[in-house]
């Protein structure tokens, strides 16, 4: 069950993803936890601070090139995963 949390008028008043964007940040005692890290390849971005940049600004980073796999290789990895 979600504990009751009561908002100022002023917070009342913020879009949903703000509030809960601070209930996250200010959890319940016992509910906390650590994101000690976070790795990973992302797309059009050299680090994941440029890709966190990127998505703010809402650059496009779908490509259609072969960096990620050759034409035909997605074929292959499906027929792997198929048996």
């Amino acid at each position: 069950m979600a504990p009751q949390v009561t908002l100022s008028p002023a917070e009342a008043e913020l879009p949903d993803a703000i509030r809960a964007g601070m209930l996250l940040a200010s959890p319940p005692k016992g509910e906390e936890i650590v994101i000690s890290g976070a790795a990973g390849y992302f797309p059009d971005s050299d680090s994941i601070y440029q890709f966190r940049d990127n998505l703010f600004g809402k650059v496009d980073m779908v490509t259609d090139d072969e960096r990620r796999w050759k034409m035909g290789q997605l074929n292959m990895l499906l027929d792997l995963h198929a048996t």
